[in-house]
Parts: structure tokens; sequence; C-alpha cells
């Protein structure tokens, strides 16, 4: 038994485009038309501040594509005024399928706060898959990423199996950051990805650092980037065949 997954990553920018347009209706009509079972976003506000309007964005993309959502907030500030909401910043994960739990790990940053969001989701007759988005730190890698990438592989595994990691490494493989997680998971771009994947800036993309890792077991079919000018990175979208797990 086998079932398809299409899992996508994304680093949204807050919905504001390299046009400088603020749009959250583009990003979610992005994600749509892909037809996503599984969605890491990253750069995600809810009721942050002016440049999203303050705006609700886990629960209007979960509106908008019609997805389960589960939201990890990485940064978290007092509110504006009284009776106002907390201004927050994060990672999301839409999901097509039920999710039974969810949990955001801080990971150590000495600069801007970071964190790796986990959910189980239950793929249908009582299997359980654990999908996790992670963003991980613009600082010196050695002194920033490396402790970051460490701590969310501890994380990843402790997890129950079948794993599926995404986001935004801010590296590009084969980094040595990244290796306590690609000793556990598969970067797929390399066996199915489509050109050479990179990602940013979307408008003259040069650098690979959204990735898609997946369990060894699991079989990527197909991997490709999305050109858009919805956000400063360019989407990532991959077909993964799931071993043990009816249609």
């Amino acid at each position: 038994m086998v079932r398809t997954l299409r899992v996508m990553t994304f680093n949204i920018h807050a919905g504001i485009g390299t046009d400088g347009r603020y749009d959250l209706e583009r990003v979610a009509a992005l994600v749509t038309a892909q037809k996503p079972d599984l969605v890491g976003l990253q750069e995600v506000d809810r009721h942050y501040d002016a440049r999203s309007a303050f705006e609700d964005q886990p629960a209007r993309l979960a509106e908008l594509t019609g997805l389960l959502s589960s939201f990890g907030p990485t940064i978290a500030r007092n509110a504006p005024s009284e009776g106002a909401p907390r201004r927050e910043y994060g990672n999301l994960i839409l999901s097509r399928f039920p999710i039974s739990s969810s949990c955001s790990t801080a990971l150590p940053s000495t600069l801007e706060e970071r964190a790796l969001l986990e959910v189980v989701v239950d793929l249908g007759v009582g299997v359980p898959l654990t999908f996790f988005d992670i963003h991980l730190g613009l600082g010196t890698g050695s002194l920033e990423r490396a402790p970051q990438a460490l701590a969310a592989a501890a994380r990843v595994d402790a997890a129950a199996p079948p794993r599926i990691l995404v986001g935004d490494a801010n590296v590009q493989p084969p980094s040595e950051e990244l290796v306590p997680l690609v000793d556990q998971l598969a970067d797929v771009w390399p066996e199915v990805g489509s050109g050479e994947g990179a990602t940013i800036p979307s408008d003259a993309p040069r650098w690979r650092i959204d990735l898609v890792l997946v369990e060894r077991v699991m079989r990527p079919l197909r991997a490709w980037t999305i050109a858009t000018d919805a956000s400063d990175h360019l989407p990532v979208v991959c077909d993964v065949a799931v071993p043990g797990v009816d249609h």
C-alpha cells in the first residue's frame, strides 16, 4: 500500500510581494492552485503590525485555502493597546488531514527568535504522520543555525515516523550546519528536483535554501519551484510516495 502526498514549503514574507504590495489572497491562491496535502509556511503574521494590516493571517489563510491549520509563534509582543490581541509572527502549517496534535519548540537563538513547528496528522485508517515546519536563523552559521539544526534534529529524532520536514534553512545544502537534519531525513531535490531549485531572491533566484526533507523509506517522485512575485522566496512543492498507507 502506498499513498502519494503533495507537500509544500513557502516563506510568504508576511504576504508582501516583490512589488511591495500586501496581498494575502495572492498567497492563498498560489497555495490552493497546487492542491497540496501539507504546507509549511514561514514569516506569517498574526495581528503583528501595519505591514500586514494587523490581520490574523493564520485564520485568513485557513479560510481562503479551506485547509486545517496550526500556528506556532516565534515572536510574541505585547498588544498595541488595551483589549487588542497580542502581536505574533511565526510558522504556520496547513493540512488537508485532521491534526491530532501540535507543538512549537523554541530553538536556541542569539538574534531573532526561531522555532520548529510540529504536527501529527492522520492520513487515514489510523496512520499518523509527523510534519515539521522550520525557519532557521540568519546569523553566523556556527553560532546560530548549527545549534538550531541540532536542537531541531533532536526533536525530529524523538518523533514517531514517518516524518517530513520542510522550511527555510537560510543556508544551502550540503552545508555542515544541516548535517544533523540530513543525517535523519533525505533532501528530495538532488534526486527528483526540476532545475537548480534556487528560491531566493524570487525575481532572480540564486540560492536553494527552502527545503523538503523526507524519510528515506519514502520515495520522492518529483519536486519543483513556482515562479511568483507574491514573496521574496519561491515556493517548493514535492510529490512523495509514503509506503504502508492506502489511498
